[in-house]
């Protein structure tokens, strides 16, 4: 039996370098070369659960995520364990990490930060075992956004150097670089270090907006969505109000975006759609557009009301 200090196991090769290419042609700028490498990394995926079978723990997602269109959150959750107990007994850290990442995601989506960032600690824990450095970033990323919801922002600072220390060692860049420094930003604003949470939504800019077109690649949407979001924050310190709106407008558009991808499923990416909505409601009502207010925050109720979330408060 491995120790628990050690990789459980292997990542797989293909999959990895195929990452690793659609890595390379963003830092390029290359957007056919990235969306060519990304159809071949679902290829790939697709072939590789055709040969071996479907594993355990994506069957129970898969089953979670039609559960969640019945509102039945509590089998929603034993699914997700279900998923996460199969993925341990095959020694399969990355699945593992999955099942503790969707955990985490209904936690938010329910609104109980607490046990969404429990799960995001426990996917962090499985992650280092994983010896994928992607999975390894998104669990850092991931867990610092979750600290730093109920306040621990340290902690969630100090995710956040680990990732980029990781990016910086790996020279990964583009989209995982992004992601750490967003979310490093979000930790300054926090702390109300506004003008390094500038210069670090500056730099992620940098590896995001050649990427901004690549529709089909859901991750590159969400981040965009993050960014704006916190743009949007940096605005409103400046009384910038009118700035305030085009920036959730925009990271409304992405987040429609991603509501569109087929490949991401559930209820949770038009749970965060209807949590902009309600930002945009409040930013334009800051802006007196009491007609276009009322329009944002009508389409979040009714978001939510169709996926069975609490409203946005």
């Amino acid at each position: 039996m491995a120790q628990p200090d050690e990789p459980r196991n292997h990542p797989d090769e293909i999959f990895v370098t195929l990452l690793n290419q659609c890595d390379e042609a963003t830092r390029k700028g290359d957007n056919s070369e990235m969306q060519n490498s990304m159809m071949q990394l679902f290829s790939h995926i697709a072939a590789k659960h055709e040969q071996e079978g479907i594993p355990p723990a994506v069957v129970f997602a898969a089953e979670a995520s039609v559960l969640a269109e019945q509102h039945n959150w509590k089998a929603v959750e034993s699914k997700y364990m279900l998923a996460r107990k199969h993925a341990a007994a095959l020694n399969s850290p990355a699945q593992e990490f999955k099942a503790y990442d969707d955990l985490r995601e209904l936690y938010l989506f329910l609104r109980d930060d607490k046990r969404a960032t429990e799960a995001a600690l426990s996917a962090l824990r499985v992650a280092r075992l994983s010896g994928n450095q992607m999975v390894l970033l998104m669990a850092l990323t991931s867990c610092s956004r979750s600290l730093l919801k109920i306040g621990r922002i340290s902690e969630a600072l100090s995710q956040c150097e680990e990732a980029l220390k990781l990016c910086e060692a790996t020279q990964r860049a583009s989209l995982p670089l992004a992601s750490a420094l967003i979310a490093r930003a979000q930790c300054y604003f926090a702390m109300n270090c506004f003008e390094q949470a500038e210069k670090d939504l500056g730099d992620a800019w940098l590896q995001l907006e050649p990427q901004k077109e690549l529709r089909i690649a859901a991750g590159v949407q969400s981040t965009l969505a993050r960014w704006w979001a916190a743009q949007a924050s940096i605005f409103a310190t400046h009384q910038e109000h009118s700035k305030v709106v085009d920036a959730w407008k925009s990271s409304v558009d992405y987040r429609r975006a991603v509501c569109e991808a087929p490949q991401v499923t559930g209820p949770y990416k038009f749970g965060r759609l209807a949590n902009s909505l309600g930002h945009l409601s409040d930013a334009l009502t800051a802006i007196n557009d009491v007609d276009g207010a009322a329009l944002a925050i009508k389409e979040s109720i009714a978001l939510r009301a169709a996926i069975g979330q609490p409203e946005f408060d």
